[in-house]
């Protein structure tokens, strides 16, 4: 009871207390809902079960570091500024259905006939054998940009990071 005295008596009735300072926050990286609807994006690919057609993914944010620095507004001085590509994970890992006909594809170790002009994409078909084997080559985290319907994978495409 004295407790609530002493803190009525340190307001004023009727006069709003004064808040923390506002800040210009940079904002914040959003990550595409993989699981709902059409989605074209980057994931870290985390698990792919094509037995049971499964696959357990990572939202990522995927740019070029200066494209990553001006859009978060980070000093020019910040190391990820000078790399040719940053990643910024989402820290959530979601599991989607993997369609029967799912097209999956690798950048053939680097081959340039390989790799989408421009996305850094693979472009050659490869077997969901070979897709898990590239998985646990990674140790279970593969950079793909992921397409799905209706919040299902239907294609996987492995990206090259020279």
């Amino acid at each position: 009871m004295i407790a609530l005295a002493v803190l009525a008596g340190c307001s004023t009735p009727g006069k709003p207390q004064p808040g923390p300072s506002p800040s210009a926050a940079a904002p914040q990286p959003s990550f595409a809902d993989v699981s709902r609807g059409d989605t074209d994006s980057v994931v870290r690919l985390r698990a792919y079960d094509p037995a049971a057609r499964s696959a357990v993914v990572e939202p990522t944010v995927f740019m070029q570091g200066p494209d990553f620095c001006t859009a978060f507004r980070l000093p020019e001085d910040d190391p990820r500024c000078d790399q040719e590509w940053t990643t910024e994970d989402s820290h959530t890992k979601v599991t989607l259905p993997v369609e029967e006909d799912v097209r999956l594809l690798s950048h053939g170790a680097g081959d340039p006939a390989c790799i989408g002009q421009g996305t850094g994409a693979g472009t050659c078909p490869v077997t969901p054998e070979t897709f898990g084997m590239m998985l646990r080559r990674d140790g279970g985290d593969l950079l793909v940009k992921l397409r799905t319907e209706d919040g299902r994978v239907v294609e996987m495409a492995e990206l090259y990071t020279p």
